[in-house]
């Protein structure tokens, strides 16, 4: 495979970093973020900005397009609607 160069090797996607982010830092032992109804989205939008803005997200920010019809992106606020996410 290592021939290859049409063949995806690794993906360093930021959903398990903010899952572990979120669980380790807001959840109770054995609760997780990707559980039905464990996060309302006000509580998710602004937990994915304080993630963004920290050392564990940072390197992810610039993969979002937000709706910034209401607002930009802020540390310390809620994050506006995801609009898109750059897979690359």
């Amino acid at each position: 495979m290592e021939s290859r160069p049409d063949l995806v090797s690794s993906v360093d996607s930021w959903l398990p970093h903010f899952v572990d982010f979120f669980d380790g830092n807001f959840l109770d032992p054995g609760e997780s973020v990707l559980d039905a109804g464990t996060a309302s989205e006000s509580s998710f939008r602004y937990r994915l900005a304080q993630f963004l803005f920290g050392e564990a997200g940072a390197r992810f920010m610039k993969k979002f397009v937000f709706d910034e019809g209401d607002s930009a992106l802020r540390c310390g606020e809620e994050a506006p609607r995801v609009m898109v996410m750059d897979g690359s």
